[in-house]
C-alpha cells in the first residue's frame, strides 16, 4: 500500500487577507481555502460597497428572474401553437 507523507502546498492570492503558500489536508474546499487565507479582504469602504452590489445583484436577479417567467410563458405558448390549439394553461412554474 502506499501513503502519502506530505502532499504538495497550494497557494492562495487576490482579495485574501493572507495570501499566500498554505499546506494542503485532504478534504480541502475553496471555502476552507480562503478562511485558511484569513478570509476576504475587507477595506474601510467594504461596507457601502457591498450595500451597492447587494443592489446591484437582486437587480440582477430580478431581471433574469423575469426573463425566466417570460420564456416559460413563451414556450407554454408556442407548444398550443404547435398543437393547434388557440388557447393554453398558465405554466405551473408561473403560478
Amino acid at each position: 500500500s502506499v501513503e502519502m507523507a506530505q502532499f504538495r502546498p497550494f497557494y492562495i492570492s487576490g482579495e485574501v487577507q493572507n495570501p499566500g503558500q498554505f499546506p494542503y489536508v485532504p478534504d480541502l474546499t475553496v471555502l476552507k481555502a480562503i478562511s485558511v487565507a484569513g478570509g476576504i479582504r475587507r477595506n474601510a469602504d467594504y461596507g457601502p460597497q457591498l450595500g451597492k452590489d447587494l443592489v446591484t445583484a437582486k437587480g440582477m436577479f430580478d431581471i433574469s428572474d423575469d426573463q425566466r417567467i417570460r420564456l416559460i410563458v413563451r414556450r407554454a405558448r408556442i407548444d398550443a401553437d404547435m398543437a393547434g390549439k388557440a388557447s393554453f394553461d398558465v405554466p405551473k412554474e408561473v403560478e
